[in-house]
């Protein structure tokens, strides 16, 4: 303490002479140690290559001027500087490398020009504005920057607070700006790696487009780019560059719900940072993006973007089938596009289409007064329909049974079924009174469906062969099985009558009108088997019919 002592006693004695300074060391060693502290009610200025060789406390209740050509502290040593009272600059035309620089007192602490700490930067409650200069922090421990309440850095331009980190805890970035309204937006950096990096923040509290950054030039689906401030991010160091995490906080009360970090980057143009993490709370909410390393521009800012929307629509369907596809989020306008191509474009939201294909993708955009929103669909799959054939249009006798054929598919339905045998059946009967026209639906496996139709016609003038089925044999031996001489479609001609000979011509049934009954006898008595002859006598038509007859026994 003597060395202290003696010392002080100059340097009163020498600043009696120079009024305007408390404490000049004018090329002399102060040193303070051994739990000693001096108090500087004034300015401190350093010349002529003076130095402070200081291990505890210095108190400056004025201003901090070094013009000493040096960095103001033997930097091996270290020590406090307090400054304690109202408004006070750390300035001069040299910069100081301090200790431990403490801020407290009341009013703000003013860098008139870069400042670096090399041990701990106390801000306390304190604001510490660096017009376009940086304070610098070289200790890379995570507690070498502090801050109690909403003590923070300001600056303008590319100025803020730089720290030298070498390991990949988190960093604090207390920043914010008393220009204009008040903001404290601090940030919180994480390195990826453990290397020896410097990271530098900014709270710029202007709207980006008065310093360069268009808010309006952005990506189209950026809605909203925040106007009130933006930070700027430097990474600086050797290499390639550092990864890192960006945790920004704000206040979405104050400053509206974000949900979306922006850069400047590219063409450049605000673009959306990619997945971000964001946490709600309390006084401050934050956003994250992790292991971010484009740091080719400083500019980040709060914003929010478009979500992606849904399109409703069937992503599987028969060819040929007419599709609808709608968005259901109100845009002022939308446009669909299949692929590259443009479909539509209108106020509507919703778009039809009858000939897309497999491989097809049905995509929109809902465009909004201020960004627009994609929406996409799954890859369109077309299934083939089947190709149905009813068979041939064809003329019957009226009243007479046709069969229906129908092919093409896996199931069938014919219409209309009131004069059907079986509406749901591949091959049908129809009992046609008048001129129809059948439908065949046919399915394929994939529930694909297909008309086909076919026209039966009617009318009198067919010959009665054409429209009758005679068999030309009976097997009468009791099994129900063409046991009787059934002749299809007779009904037809209800006024006719039957004639069986034998082979010598003898007469051996006669019946008029033959209701389907003979069963190869003669009176009662079994004929034996043999070839026999008929005569069909359609007197309603005026003709008779004649042929063979075998019983088969």
């Amino acid at each position: 303490m003597k060395q202290v002592s003696s010392i002080l006693l100059f340097i009163f004695a020498w600043s009696a002479l120079f009024a305007q300074l408390s404490v000049s060391n004018r090329g002399a060693l102060i040193s303070i140690k051994y739990g000693g502290f001096i108090s500087v009610h004034g300015d401190y200025q350093s010349t002529q290559n003076g130095l402070v060789d200081n291990t505890d406390s210095i108190f400056l209740y004025g201003d901090w001027i070094n013009d000493g050509g040096n960095t103001g502290f033997n930097p091996s040593v270290g020590g406090t500087v307090i400054l304690f009272d109202a408004e006070q600059h750390i300035s001069g035309t040299d910069v100081t490398h301090f200790g431990r620089l403490d801020l407290r007192g009341t009013d703000v602490k003013y860098g008139d020009l870069d400042v670096v700490v090399d041990e701990t930067l106390l801000l306390n409650d304190r604001e510490f504005s660096l017009d376009t200069n940086t304070v610098t922090v070289t200790n890379p421990a995570l507690t070498a920057v502090t801050n109690i309440g909403d003590g923070y850095v300001s600056s303008l331009n590319n100025g803020g607070l730089a720290r030298v980190t070498n390991s990949t805890g988190e960093y604090w970035y207390p920043v914010g700006s008393n220009v204009g309204t008040f903001r404290y937006r601090p940030m919180m950096i994480t390195p990826s790696q453990a290397n020896a990096w410097v990271y530098k923040v900014r709270m710029a509290n202007v709207n980006p487009t008065f310093e360069g950054f268009d808010t309006q030039v952005r990506q189209p689906t950026i809605c909203v780019v925040n106007e009130n401030y933006y930070h700027r991010v430097f990474s600086q160091g050797t290499g390639s560059g550092n990864p890192a995490s960006l945790r920004f906080y704000y206040d979405d009360i104050a400053d509206g719900a974000f949900e979306n970090i922006l850069h400047w980057q590219n063409i450049p143009q605000w673009e959306d940072v990619g997945t971000v993490s964001n946490i709600i709370g309390t006084p401050f909410s934050t956003l994250e993006v992790t292991d971010w390393d484009d740091f080719s521009t400083p500019a980040f800012a709060l914003g929010n973007v478009s979500e992606p929307f849904d399109i409703l629509g069937l992503d599987e369907f028969c060819l040929g089938d007419t599709i609808s596809f709608t968005v259901l989020e109100e845009f002022l306008g939308y446009q669909f596009y299949n692929g590259e191509q443009l479909l539509q474009d209108s106020i509507l939201n919703t778009y039809t289409a009858s000939n897309l294909l497999s491989g097809d993708s049905i995509w929109a955009i809902g465009i909004d007064s201020t960004c627009i929103a994609y929406g996409s669909g799954p890859v369109l799959t077309a299934f083939p329909v089947p190709v149905p054939d009813a068979g041939e249009d064809t003329t019957v006798y009226f009243g007479a049974d046709v069969l229906l054929v129908g092919n093409g598919g896996v199931d069938y339905e014919w219409s209309p079924d009131s004069v059907l045998a079986c509406g749901f059946c591949q091959a049908t009967l129809a009992n046609v009174f008048e001129d129809t026209e059948f439908l065949l639906t046919v399915g394929n496996e994939y529930g694909c469906r297909a008309v086909d139709t076919v026209w039966i016609y009617t009318s009198a003038e067919i010959d009665p062969r054409e429209v009758l089925n005679i068999p030309n044999a009976i097997t009468p031996n009791g099994d129900g099985v063409n046991d009787n001489w059934n002749i299809r479609n007779l009904h037809l001609y209800p006024n006719n009558e039957i004639i069986i000979l034998n082979r010598w011509g003898g007469e051996m049934y006669r019946q008029g009108p033959y209701n389907r009954n003979w069963d190869g006898t003669f009176n009662g008595t079994p004929s034996p088997a043999g070839t026999y002859y008929y005569l069909i006598k359609l007197n309603n038509i005026g003709q008779v019919l004649s042929g063979p007859l075998t019983v088969i026994r």
